[in-house]
Formats: C-alpha cells, sequence, structure tokens
C-alpha cells in the first residue's frame, strides 16, 4: 500500500485500535483526504485471513431521506451468512418425533404470546425499525468472535441512522451482547453549516479515540504525481498553487494534475504564474465538444441540484431527452472525468467541486429548474414527500410545499413511530398553524392505533375530517378506515368504503399517486370484507397499472406490488392465490446473506401463504411456511412482529391438519391466545376454531357455550358472512352431536337463505352438504369422525385438493394480514 505521509500516519494509528487497545476510533479529515482509503486498505485485508468480519455502512449526499439508509444498505451487503444456523431449538428440530408433546408446546406457544404482548407494552427507546435492524446486527456479530463496523463519511448521513448509532454506542455491552465482538471506525468530514454537526459531536464525545488527519503537505503533492502521472514535471510554485487551491481534496488534485498531463498549454500557463482553476479547465473542454458541451453542461446542471450522486432514471426523463441521446451524454461526461458510474441507475460527480460548478450556474433560473424536478419526482417517485417539498422552497411555492412537509412528517409517524426533530423545525418554517395543530393531532392518534385502542382513534379522527386541504383529510380517512374496518359493526364498515370511494381518479387527490395507492390498498380490502369482489377487483388492477408504470425504477412501487400479491386472496380463489402469494415470499425472503431485507414484509407474506396452503389442502406446506413466520419470531425476539396470533392460527391448523399436532394441544394453545387477546372481530373467528377442538375432544357442551357467549359480545350488524356462517355452522353441528338433530337442520337451513346473497360458493355447497348428512346419516358419530365425514363420503367433482379443506366437516378459519 503506497500511502502519503499523512495517510502513513493514520495507519499507524489504526494498528493500536486493532490491537484491541480501544474499541472505538473516530477520524476526522477533510473531504477526500484519504481517510476511507486507507481504512479500508487496513481493515478489508483482515477479512480475507478471516480473522475479522467487517460491515462497511455509507450513503451519498442526496439521499438524506432514505432514513436509516447506511444501516439498511450494509446488513444488505453482508456475505457468508444463513438465516438457519441462528435458529437454535427452532420449531423444526422440535418436530422431529411425530407428535410434540402437549405441555411443551402450550408453554412455547405461551411463550410467543407473553413475550409479544410484554413487548407492546414496554415504552422502549428504539422503535420498531430500529429494533429490525439491531436484531440483524445481533444474529450476524453474535456468530463471530471479531467484527469491526466502519462508518464512513457521517457528515452525509440521515438524522436517524446517527441517532442510531449514537444509542449503539452509548449503550454499549449494558444492552447489547454483540458489542463485546465488536469495534467501531467512524471518518468524518466537517463542512460549514452542517445541520448533523450537534449529533456528530456526541458521537465523536463517546468514542475511545479521536484523530484529526493532517493536511497534505508538498512532499505529498509530489509523491500523487509521480504515482498518477510519472512523466508530468512541475515545478514548487505549481505544487504550492495547487494545495492552496485543492484544500488536500485528493479528487481535485488528481483532476488538475490530470489536465496538466493531457495539455502542455495548461503546464506553461500556471509555470507563468497564471492560475488556472478548475473551471477553466472545464469550460474549455466543453467548448472543445461544440454542441455535446452545451448539452452536457445542461444535463450535469440538473444533476448538480440532485446531489453528488444523482439517478440516470430522474436525470433522463427530467431533460427530456430521448434514451440514446440521453445516453450518449452520459458517455461524454464520463470520458470528460466529470462523473463516475456508481452502479445500474446512479453515478456520482467525479467529486463535490465539479458539482458545485455546475450548480453555481443553476441559480438564475433556479425556480425553472427546482419545479421541473418536484414534477418528475411527483410522477416516478411520488412517496419522496420531503425531497420534493424541499425543491418546491427553492422554487418559492411555500404553499405547495408545506402540505408535502406534512406529508412525510405523517409519513415517518407511520412508518418510524416518530418524528426526526429535525424535520420538524425545518417544516415550522413553512407550515401554518393549522397544519401543526393537524400533525400533533395526528401524533396523538398513531399512538392509540399503535396499542389498538382504535374505539379512542376514531372520534378523534373524525373530527379532522373537515380540515381544508384534500390531501391531508384524505390521510385521515386511510386511517379513520383502517379503525372501521376493525369492527363488526357492518355501519362502521360501510363508512370505511363510503369516505374513501369518493376518491375514484387520481385527480380527485391531486395527482399524489403515493396517497391513491394507499386508498386503493384500503378499498380492496374493505369491499372485500363485504364480498364486493367485481369492486375489490377494479382497486387490484388500478394498483397493478399504477405500479406496474413504475416498478423498473422505483423500488417502493416493487415493494407495493408484492404486497398486493400478498394480500391477493381477499379477492381471488385459493389456488390462484397460493401461486402469487409464493411470488411475494420469494421477493421477501432472506437473499444471499441469509437476512430479509423486510423482515416484517416477509412475515406477512409467510403467515398469509400459510393460510392459502391450508385452503389448498397443502397443510404440510402450511405447516413449514407457519413454521419460518413462528421461528422469526423466535430468532428476532426484540422485534414487535403484527398479529402474531396469525401465525399461530395457521400453524396449530396445519399442524393438527397434517397429523403433527394433537386435537388437545390446539385446545389448550388457542385457549392460552384466545385469554391474550383483546375483544374485537378476529377475535371471534378463533374462538371459532376454539370451539372446534373442544368439539374434536368429545366436549360439544363447552364447545356450543364458549362460542355462542364470545358471539354475545359482538355486534350482529354483519353482513360479510364470515363470522355468522361460522357461528351458526359450527354450533348447528355441536347441537347435532349432542342429539338435537332437528335443531341443527332448521338453523342450517336459515344460513341457506342467508348464503344465497353471497359470492363464496363453497360456503354454500358445504352448508347443502351437512344438511344432507344430517337428514340421511343412521350412526353415532363423535366430534372427531365428524371432522371427515364430508371428504370421505361425499363425490365431489372439485378436482383441486382444496377439498381436503373446504370439505372438513367442522368451518375452520385461516388467518391473514392484509394490513399495508
Amino acid at each position: 500500500m503506497n500511502l502519503l505521509s499523512t495517510q502513513e500516519k493514520l495507519n499507524n494509528e489504526l494498528t493500536p485500535f486493532l490491537e484491541n487497545s480501544y474499541r472505538s476510533f473516530f477520524i476526522e479529515g477533510p473531504l477526500n483526504c484519504g481517510k476511507n482509503y486507507t481504512v479500508t486498505n487496513r481493515i478489508d485485508p483482515l477479512a480475507i485471513d478471516s480473522e475479522y468480519k467487517i460491515i462497511n455502512f455509507t450513503t451519498e449526499e442526496e439521499w438524506e431521506h432514505r432514513e436509516y439508509y447506511p444501516f439498511s444498505k450494509g446488513i444488505e451487503n453482508l456475505t457468508n451468512f444463513n438465516l438457519t444456523d441462528f435458529i437454535h431449538g427452532s420449531i423444526f428440530s422440535i418436530l422431529k418425533d411425530d407428535k410434540v408433546k402437549d405441555r411443551g408446546m402450550l408453554n412455547f406457544i405461551a411463550y410467543l404470546v407473553n413475550n409479544t404482548k410484554k413487548r407492546k407494552e414496554e415504552n422502549g427507546m428504539f422503535n420498531e425499525k430500529e429494533k429490525e435492524i439491531l436484531a440483524k446486527l445481533d444474529m450476524y456479530i453474535g456468530k463471530h468472535q471479531k467484527c469491526i463496523l466502519a462508518f464512513y463519511d457521517l457528515q452525509l448521513w440521515d438524522n436517524y441512522s446517527l441517532d442510531l448509532l449514537l444509542l449503539i454506542i452509548k449503550s454499549g455491552s449494558t444492552r447489547f451482547e454483540f458489542f463485546n465482538n465488536m469495534k467501531i471506525i467512524i471518518t468524518y468530514a466537517p463542512a460549514e453549516g452542517l445541520k448533523q454537526k450537534k449529533r456528530i459531536e456526541k458521537i465523536k464525545m463517546l468514542c475511545d479515540k479521536f484523530y484529526k488527519m493532517e493536511s497534505l503537505n508538498k512532499a505529498d503533492l509530489k509523491k500523487l504525481t509521480s504515482n498518477f502521472f510519472p512523466n508530468l514535471k512541475i515545478n514548487d510554485s505549481v505544487i504550492s498553487m495547487i494545495s492552496k487551491l485543492s484544500k488536500s481534496n485528493i479528487s481535485y488534485i488528481t483532476t488538475i494534475l490530470s489536465e496538466l498531463a493531457r495539455t502542455e498549454e495548461y503546464t506553461t500557463q500556471m509555470n507563468d504564474g497564471e492560475i488556472l482553476d478548475l473551471e477553466t479547465i472545464l469550460k474549455k473542454r466543453l467548448e472543445e465538444l461544440g454542441a455535446s458541451g452545451i448539452q452536457v453542461t445542461e444535463v450535469l446542471k440538473y444533476a448538480s441540484i440532485i446531489g453528488n450522486s444523482f439517478s440516470s432514471v430522474e436525470l433522463g426523463k427530467v431533460t427530456k431527452l430521448n434514451e440514446d441521446k440521453f445516453i450518449e451524454i452520459i458517455q461524454d461526461a464520463n470520458d470528460l472525468n466529470l462523473i463516475k458510474n456508481k452502479d445500474r441507475e446512479y453515478y456520482n460527480f467525479a467529486h463535490e467541486i465539479i458539482k458545485k460548478i455546475f450548480e453555481v450556474q443553476v441559480q438564475q433560473q433556479q425556480i425553472e429548474y427546482y419545479i421541473n424536478l418536484e414534477a418528475i419526482l411527483k410522477s416516478i417517485r411520488p412517496s419522496l414527500y420531503l425531497r420534493r417539498a424541499r425543491y418546491l422552497v427553492k422554487a418559492n411555492k411555500i404553499k405547495q410545499a408545506s402540505e408535502l412537509f406534512v406529508l412525510a412528517i405523517i409519513k415517518q409517524l407511520r412508518e418510524f413511530s416518530r418524528v426526526d426533530d429535525e424535520l420538524i423545525i425545518e417544516a415550522k418554517l413553512f407550515i401554518e398553524e393549522n397544519q401543526i395543530y393537524y400533525y400533533k393531532q395526528m401524533e396523538s392518534i398513531y399512538l392509540l392505533f399503535s396499542d389498538e385502542k382504535y374505539t379512542e382513534a376514531i372520534p378523534k379522527l373524525e373530527k379532522l375530517l373537515t380540515f381544508p386541504s384534500k390531501k391531508l383529510v384524505a390521510e385521515v380517512k386511510i386511517l379513520l378506515s383502517q379503525c372501521y374496518i376493525k369492527s363488526l359493526d357492518s355501519r362502521l364498515k360501510e363508512k370505511a368504503i363510503a369516505y374513501l370511494k369518493v376518491y375514484k381518479d387520481i385527480s380527485d387527490i391531486e395527482y399524489e399517486q403515493e396517497l391513491f395507492e394507499r386508498i386503493q390498498f384500503r378499498l380492496l380490502v374493505s369491499y372485500s370484507h363485504f364480498g364486493q369482489k367485481e369492486k375489490g377487483l377494479q382497486c387490484e388492477a388500478a394498483l397493478y397499472t399504477l405500479l406496474d408504470s413504475r416498478s423498473q425504477y422505483d423500488e417502493t412501487a416493487n415493494h407495493k406490488l408484492n404486497n398486493l400479491k400478498r394480500i391477493s386472496n381477499a379477492l381471488h380463489d385459493c389456488e390462484y392465490s397460493e401461486h402469487v402469494m409464493k411470488d411475494a415470499v420469494t421477493y421477501f425472503a432472506p437473499s444471499e446473506n441469509g437476512i430479509p431485507k423486510y423482515l416484517i414484509d416477509y412475515y406477512k407474506a409467510l403467515c398469509n401463504c400459510s393460510g392459502a396452503q391450508i385452503m389448498c389442502g397443502n397443510f404440510n406446506e402450511s405447516f413449514h411456511t407457519a413454521s419460518k413466520a413462528i421461528d422469526l419470531v423466535k430468532d428476532f425476539h426484540d422485534i414487535s412482529f403484527p398479529r402474531i396470533q396469525i401465525a399461530i392460527n395457521n400453524y396449530l391448523l396445519a399442524g393438527f391438519l397434517y397429523g403433527k399436532l394433537s386435537a388437545l394441544e390446539c385446545l389448550n394453545s388457542f385457549s392460552n391466545l384466545i385469554e391474550k387477546m383483546h375483544i374485537n372481530a378476529d377475535r371471534l373467528l378463533f374462538v371459532s376454531n376454539l370451539s372446534i377442538f373442544h368439539s374434536i375432544n368429545g366436549q360439544y357442551q363447552e364447545a356450543s357455550e364458549v362460542l355462542l357467549n364470545e358471539y354475545k359480545k359482538h355486534a350482529k350488524d354483519e353482513k360479510e358472512g364470515l363470522y355468522d356462517y361460522r357461528v351458526v355452522t359450527n354450533n348447528a353441528i355441536y347441537s347435532f352431536l349432542m342429539g338435537k338433530k332437528t335443531k341443527a337442520i332448521n338453523d342450517l337451513k336459515k344460513l341457506s337463505d342467508y348464503l344465497e346473497n353471497l359470492t363464496d360458493i363453497e360456503m354454500r355447497r358445504k352448508n347443502e352438504l351437512l344438511i344432507e348428512k344430517m337428514k340421511t346419516i343412521e350412526t353415532k358419530l363423535d366430534g372427531n369422525q365428524w371432522l371427515h365425514l364430508l371428504v370421505e363420503n361425499t363425490n365431489h367433482n372439485n378436482n383441486s385438493t382444496s377439498w381436503k379443506y373446504f370439505g372438513l366437516g367442522y368451518a375452520f378459519t385461516t388467518q391473514y394480514n392484509w394490513d399495508i
């Protein structure tokens, strides 16, 4: 490693750090002075020798709006990691025997339920996203005795990431066991007016060792010249001039040296004492390109206000050039060493100074440039509310910007349960008093919603329905519909639809795609609950159209597309749903490094897929799918997975129907699960399943009592049929098994008229077969024999395996998470 003197000094300082003299090392120095180069060249070889495992965390300047991006990207890039290595005492190992011991299974389910409840009650210092990041780090670092976490360029980090890094260092091994296995190295380039400075200073103060890199000296500049341009001869006066201009920025220096090596004229001018700066060099080289140079300038002016790293997709759209011409211009800029390719979509300016040269040229026309950029983002990446708001502020469109600032605040509440304090400070410069009131109200409402206190949230939301903003009222209605749908009261569920169906077209929401998409998701689920599948399918078609158009360049659109697949059984039969749900599971599944990028979405996809697999009669596959979901809960034990009762329900049903769990085990496990649940619509369905296991165990009176007692706790005005069908059907079966044949048949006949109004053919078919069997059966059956009565004794013309489930003697309930 051929280092400059300043880099050599830093390299020497790294030795005691690596020899365990101290745990955390903070390095400060000018931009592009060689900090990162020195660190990576020293620590990366350690990973090759397997002495250390290295995790690199970095970001880009314009990605400040991507909360937690440095951590997410660092974890995504981990290698040689397999999630299954960490499944200690997993369900798969428990189930090597044909049966699981009753008490062991009961304790296992009880542990999950109790632990989940306890976590939900905690007001911990970490939000769910942070818990997920920490859990992933814990799993990876815990496997290795030596890990180095390298946090590069803190001056570019978002506030959420800085706060998390601060908490990790501050808490240390007292909170994180993995802290004992790791070392932390941090690099930072100070800059004037840096908003994050206070946060970074706190991090610096907590580190064991601080080192400040010196500026490059003349000997370093001469060494750079000989290393990169051995034939270039320049005197000390030129070296001094470059040193003064460059501020130790090696990228700047090499660009100047490249020009000096390229053109003898430049060398002569500088030797004559004329100061030739980078702007002059660039201007001359672009002039040499003629018309192409003008186009390169125009494209890079837009790029400069996006950031040091910029998207070729965004740039191509905003400049309105055809694809071939745009590629040609980007290639010209690359050939001129103005930019460099970062990945498939993104480019970087060769260095910050080049970006600023083009950025200065934008100032006279900046309003036009910023308006155009915001318009393109609204079209192709609509969820970037904060970035769009900042563009509109620079275009002096304060009123439009104020609404986007509030939408950015609501987005953080929705995704992270708290708002970045710097965003609040920034937003208050532009938002109005009533908008401040609005977001504070929504903040308190989201707390109620996360605690499942829907009845308390509803009146607070209803008071905001008259707020003077279409976009912000739409946010209220989306959350309100989620609260309404949790009730069994069909009047509230009708409201959930009524409030949202007014948005017939994206123009009704001022062309805000992200808002319109979430409205369509909510309508889709609401229509499904009411059995209005045709309308739900219209919503689904609208979503596919909107999302497909952006999926090639918007990861958020891809994410939503797969969530749409995850909830497909809301509208489609189980065979189709199982197929597309498997696609969603694959999308959200662990990548090559073994860690799911979207852990919660992966969990939800597993839960839903396991339900569809049960309905398709694939009990074996469902059991293993549900097992994976529960294993995630076990291994990422600090994360509050949503509605864990869904995973448990499907696991118990699949395990019983596959022959791995006994009816008694399921009975006890459902009892424990229901005991911890609030009174809500879902609970009635779990109680229905519990009652079935009472019946299978011969406890017909208990089965009837537990079901009817629960039914009395809920509103009866229910139109979707999901609840009444199960209560009436199962209770009629219990009556029949207790010898009340006439009552049982009459109850099912009354249900027949009700079922005629529903679209579910299987419900009607099963009801007819149950009545037929009750009329004709001669022998007395017990609850267990009744389970397979229809499957074994009915000539059903359905060739699919789903009759293995639909033909069961009881009306079981699989569970799904349709929350988006």
